[in-house]
């Protein structure tokens, strides 16, 4: 009966993991630019996640989740109302400039059709020196029209010019914003499935790399997010250093990092052994009021693309070398203490 219950427990706790990490997906799917607050959402929760939980445990569990939805929830509706605003913006500016072409252009049709009656009466006059007096004024009319409106034409093309440069730049900004990890300055999650995607789509030879750090949770518990923040920007720092310009370094989501490298699996292995010699050991970070030295080091698996899997199967596997190294291995002790020195708040 136990091996029963126990089972049975396990078999729950495994579907409320999967209905949850669908519950992620979905939602990363449809607001990518929320997908690494998510993502550290799931991953927590999968750590706290086994088959001793009490009833306690696992009420607590579905709070935090709940808060974590719900801090989603008004992030997503943020970036919606963001990108509302933003191409309202634009709307209405070329709106404008459609508007004043439009008045201009009516402006000169008045004035051409003033024209085409005055010389359309020429066949009711019988003086011919009114005639001619008629089509002198009607030419330097049509003259006169022509030359503002090659004015006017070139400052609207120079103005329109001018605005969509800025467009331009504009949504170069808004999409610079989507790949890029505000914390650590390295390309996001988005960024770094669209480059997956793309090197499939050339069916050339790349390998995908994926980093986790070991003992950052500690490092969190023991000193607060904000150090845990500023180690995340120095390790970034430093592994963004050891690749090369044609490599993606990127920010999975929480303490987990990716690389996609252009290069055969031998060549990867090498950035990736120089990534262990420079980039793992002692770190100096702070709170915005202490600091601190720890040591840190981080499992790391590597899968070459084999030719057929899609961009989703690729990072499963580089995934699941990652824990296995993960799990093969203690992790090193992280030596946290706390350095002498006090640094300066901000």
């Amino acid at each position: 009966m136990e091996d029963h219950e126990r089972e049975l427990s396990k078999a729950l706790l495994t579907a409320y993991e999967s209905a949850v990490a669908s519950a992620v997906r979905s939602c990363s799917q449809a607001v990518p630019a929320t997908s690494a607050g998510l993502h550290q959402i799931l991953k927590h929760l999968r750590q706290r996640l086994h088959a001793t939980l009490t009833a306690t445990e696992i009420g607590d569990i579905q709070q935090e989740f709940d808060g974590g939805l719900l801090k989603w929830e008004s992030e997503a509706e943020k970036i919606s109302e963001d990108n509302v605003a933003n191409v309202r913006e634009i709307m209405m500016a070329v709106a404008a400039s459609a508007s004043a072409i439009a008045r201009r252009d009516d402006q000169y049709t008045g004035r051409f059709n003033k024209v085409t009656d005055e010389l359309q009466s020429i066949a009711k006059i019988d003086d011919l020196k009114a005639m001619r007096q008629s089509v002198i004024r009607s030419a330097s009319e049509i003259r006169t029209c022509v030359e503002e409106m090659k004015r006017e034409g070139e400052s609207s093309i120079a103005e329109l010019r001018a605005q969509v440069a800025d467009y331009r730049a504009k949504i170069s900004d808004y999409q610079q914003r989507d790949s890029v990890d505000p914390l650590t300055g390295l390309a996001n999650r988005t960024a770094i499935e669209a480059r997956i995607q793309n090197r499939i789509s050339w069916s050339g030879t790349f390998c995908l790399a994926v980093l986790d750090l070991n003992g950052f949770k500690k490092i969190n518990d023991s000193y607060g997010h904000a150090a845990g923040d500023d180690l995340l920007k120095h390790f970034a720092n430093e592994i963004r250093a050891i690749f090369r310009v044609t490599d993606l370094v990127g920010r999975w989501g929480g303490d987990e990092f990716a690389v996609v490298i252009d290069s055969t699996p031998e060549d990867a292995a090498n950035s990736l052994d120089r990534l262990r010699q420079w980039a793992f050991g002692e770190y100096t970070i702070s709170d915005g009021e202490r600091s601190f030295s720890v040591n840190i080091s981080a499992a790391v698996g590597m899968a070459r693309w084999d030719g057929r899997e899609s961009a989703v199967e690729l990072f499963n596997r580089a995934d699941r070398l990652m824990y296995a190294e993960k799990n093969s291995t203690i992790a090193p002790s992280m030596g946290l203490r706390r350095a002498p020195q006090l640094v300066k708040a901000g």
